[in-house]
């Protein structure tokens, strides 16, 4: 009797432990599904915010637009952003949907500043939040990290003038970001 009750309970516990590890297992391959759709929606972002960072120095600074056609044009543009953003809102953080969004939002009011001081400084904020947006999503697809282990275990030596004069610049901006 006591065999055939040690024999059951060996049973159930086999049972346990295989469920056990079959849902783990499961829920494995579905993190890595998630993460791969997710790095592919950050992805699409990162380039959607490129090109709104490049795009608004030309709307601004064009000549040929009236100031109507410069609002049509960014509208379209948030407004495709804005989309995509809502569409992918199961996959990216409200924090970093937030933000960029906003920063995509403030530039509408360069348009109608005639103050080119003021107008300077909206272009000014728009490269920092945008830049910062860029910086975020790397940070929240885990690429910043990858990034630093790849050159933790490959060591490269990376330098040139061209580097030496980035990371000087970068030191500078970094200070003068820290101070105000």
């Amino acid at each position: 009797m006591t065999e055939a009750l040690i024999g059951l309970l060996g049973l159930l516990l086999g049972l346990l432990i295989s469920e056990y590890f079959r849902r783990r297992s499961r829920i494995e391959d579905y993190a890595k599904a998630v993460f791969a759709r997710r790095l592919k929606v950050y992805e699409d972002l990162h380039s959607k915010m490129s090109e709104a960072r490049s795009i608004i120095p030309v709307i601004i600074d064009s000549l040929d637009l009236s100031k109507d056609e410069r609002k049509r044009i960014w509208s379209d543009i948030v407004s495709d952003i804005a989309c995509f953003l809502d569409k992918s809102e199961l996959y990216i953080s409200e924090e970093i949907e937030m933000h960029c969004f906003m920063t995509l939002i403030e530039v509408g009011d360069v348009f109608d500043i005639e103050d080119t001081k003021e107008q300077e400084d909206v272009r000014k904020r728009f490269t920092q939040d945008s830049a910062r947006a860029m910086s975020l999503i790397k940070g929240e697809t885990g690429l910043e990290k990858i990034g630093w282990y790849f050159r933790t275990v490959t060591k490269p030596k990376l330098r040139s003038e061209h580097i030496k004069s980035y990371q000087e610049a970068k030191r500078k901006y970094m200070r003068r970001g820290r101070t105000g």
